[in-house]
């Protein structure tokens, strides 16, 4: 089972601010107290933040524990690393790169998760290990992914030749739009909530990825029509959403800050996909 998400410095400083408003609140004079008209609804809300402080606040380990939770950490690196798309091959998009991005995401469906939370215990410790400049990026995965490999994929047939491609050092200079963001969260939101800290090259390989998601369909998704099917639609009730929003895409429909089910429907509606 993934571990579960702890909380990012920010967000624990954002939680035990709400908690001590409605503490103030709680306990505060009678007359002032008469205006609050959910005084169970309150006390409930209280409780959760508390429980939630008490679950997801990331903990520093004890020094008994240090030396293994660093072997350990270090570990995952390795693990998480290996096989990880470099920032040419992301940014290039030779072919198959997008169906090896998204292998190695399964691959490490548990690992990313795990790596995160033991980050965030360090960082809460100030160990070392990390690079305390770089504050709660240093949980970023997109902190771990090389430039090059030597086993890099050949870039025969890449969507930016070689002559072509860019570097980019400002920040700024990397936009995204709505969708891309909204999508983004959708799959990892840690790494969106970070996209403000990340390098240039590394925001134009975010991008990219991103890209080729909203606008490719993968083949390992594809629906097979048998012969005596009389349908030749893709069946919509197991599809993701962003397999709809790429289908509507195609078809010219506006698919951001749509819910899936109001998505899914629309597309039944004009015959581009079967219920």
């Amino acid at each position: 089972m993934p571990a579960k998400n702890l909380l990012r410095p920010n967000q624990v400083e954002e939680t035990k601010r709400e908690l001590s408003q409605l503490d103030g609140m709680l306990n505060s004079a009678p007359h002032e107290r008469r205006h609050i008209t959910d005084i169970g609804g309150m006390k409930r809300r209280r409780d959760r933040i508390a429980a939630q402080l008490e679950a997801e606040t990331p903990r520093p380990y004890a020094p008994n524990e240090r030396d293994q939770a660093v072997r350990r950490f270090k570990k995952l690196a390795e693990n998480i690393k290996e096989g990880m798309p470099s920032s040419e091959v992301m940014r290039r998009n030779p072919p198959g790169a997008v169906q090896r991005n998204l292998w190695w995401h399964k691959k490490n469906k548990e690992t990313i998760p795990e790596y995160k939370n033991m980050a965030l215990r360090l960082l809460a410790g100030g160990d070392e290990v990390l690079d305390p400049s770089v504050g709660d990026a240093a949980v970023n995965i997109e902190m771990l992914r090389p430039h090059t490999t030597s086993h890099d994929m050949a870039m025969d047939g890449a969507q930016i030749p070689k002559e072509q491609e860019m570097h980019l050092n400002e920040v700024n200079s990397v936009t995204f739009s709505e969708e891309q963001v909204e999508t983004l969260t959708e799959i990892d939101p840690e790494l969106a909530s970070q996209l403000a800290l990340l390098s240039g090259d590394q925001r134009f390989a975010v991008k990219e990825m991103l890209s080729r998601v909203l606008g490719v369909v993968e083949e390992e998704k594809e629906v097979e029509v048998s012969s005596t099917d009389i349908n030749p639609l893709p069946t919509s009730a197991n599809m993701k959403i962003n397999e709809l929003r790429s289908i509507a895409s195609s078809n010219g429909i506006k698919s951001f800050q749509r819910t899936k089910d109001n998505l899914r429907e629309e597309l039944i509606s004009k015959g581009l996909v079967r219920e």
